[in-house]
């Protein structure tokens, strides 16, 4: 399910999986403002992408490798 969530609430903690359907009308009617307050005046064009040509596909780069290997374990003295 899609909700606004303010910037403020978007930190390491938020889980999305709480946003269901029954948890979100619970969550709106908590909300001091409206999330949605400005959204139907906002005018924003999408780009058509339909008559745009593609750019032309890039040849993946290759990745540097590395070998890493660990030293051979020192043997403990036996007491």
């Amino acid at each position: 399910m899609a909700t606004p969530v303010a910037w403020d609430e978007v930190t390491a903690k938020l889980d999305p999986a709480k946003f269901t359907l029954r948890s979100v009308p619970e969550r709106l009617g908590k909300l001091r403002s409206d999330p949605w307050e400005g959204f139907a005046a906002l005018r924003q064009r999408l780009p058509d992408l339909a008559n745009q040509q593609a750019a032309p596909a890039q040849a993946p780069r290759k990745k540097k490798s590395a070998i890493v290997s660990a030293g051979k374990p020192k043997r403990r003295a036996q007491l």
